[in-house]
């Protein structure tokens, strides 16, 4: 996947203006624009597998899938109870990838819902300026689920 800067980046260095652009210095950018609307498939986040995600410190367990597409993520899966119940400053996970970064002008006002998985009931997420995803507003009782299903808009 790539960034926007970096597109731009390697559309400059390869298709430079008033040069001999070959076939191969072509294709790498073509190859960048392709993954960016095609997409990778979707990476598995756990609290013990991270690459995108950082655990944090409240040790709550989640399993989320991120698909990135242009400047969009999608984040599916359920994060799991397994301490004490829940209230609205616990939080799961950080977001430390830079392309995953969300771009905070789009979480203003936003607002996630998952649902908890005993009585299906609403329960409201938020994604921080911090950009950690806690509970916001609610609570989940000790071995409850929410199951997640959200979009949000990176930084670049």
């Amino acid at each position: 996947m790539s960034t926007k800067n970096t597109i731009q980046a390697l559309s400059d260095a390869n298709l430079a203006s008033a040069s001999n652009i070959t076939a191969a210095e072509h294709r790498a950018v073509n190859d960048s624009f392709i993954d960016e609307f095609y997409g990778v498939a979707p990476i598995q986040e756990t609290q013990a597998s991270n690459v995108i995600t950082d655990v944090s410190g409240d040790g709550n367990f989640y399993s989320v899938y991120f698909s990135k597409q242009g400047n969009r993520v999608k984040i599916t899966g359920v994060l799991i109870n397994k301490q004490t119940v829940i209230t609205s400053t616990t939080s799961f996970f950080e977001i430390i990838d830079a392309e995953y970064l969300p771009n905070t002008s789009s979480l203003i006002n936003s607002r996630i819902y998952g649902n908890n998985s005993i009585n299906h009931t609403p329960i409201k997420l938020s994604i921080g300026v911090d950009n950690v995803l806690r509970i916001s507003g609610s609570s989940l009782g000790v071995g409850q689920n929410i199951n997640i299903d959200f979009e949000y808009l990176t930084q670049d």
